[in-house]
């Protein structure tokens, strides 16, 4: 198995995201998608998003599956800042944006955005 392979070898499965095949990146999509449903990330959700201010400007390095995105989406209706999803493989912003868009996020008006990026590289 892929993953345990990763373990084993002690790497970082999104430190190689962008270099993956589809098939794999779909398997880290599966993962990513679950883990958003467990109890863990939705009392994270549920502590930070309602102490977001409306007109913040949220960059969610890593953004994987744009799962803040949605979650943002679905329970702030009053947030009228900008989000940025940044995510080194492409396949992943492309899930993003497909999911943002079924979930009905509006990526058309530049408010939720979702990028290709490495922030690895960035100078701060």
């Amino acid at each position: 198995h892929f993953f345990d392979f990763l373990n084993f070898q002690n790497m970082d499965p999104h430190n190689i995201s962008a270099t993956i095949s589809p098939e794999l990146s779909s398997s880290l999509v599966q993962r990513l998608e679950a883990r958003a449903k467990t109890r863990t990330f939705e009392q994270l959700f549920d502590t930070y998003l309602p102490t977001l201010p409306a007109s913040a400007t949220v960059v969610d390095i890593g953004c994987g599956t744009g799962v803040l995105a949605r979650r943002l989406h679905a329970t702030r209706p009053d947030f009228t800042g900008t989000y940025i999803g940044v995510d080194q493989s492409p396949f992943f912003v492309e899930t993003a944006k497909r999911l943002a868009s079924e979930a009905g996020v509006d990526l058309s008006q530049g408010r939720y955005q979702f990028v290709v990026g490495d922030a690895h590289g960035w100078a701060g």
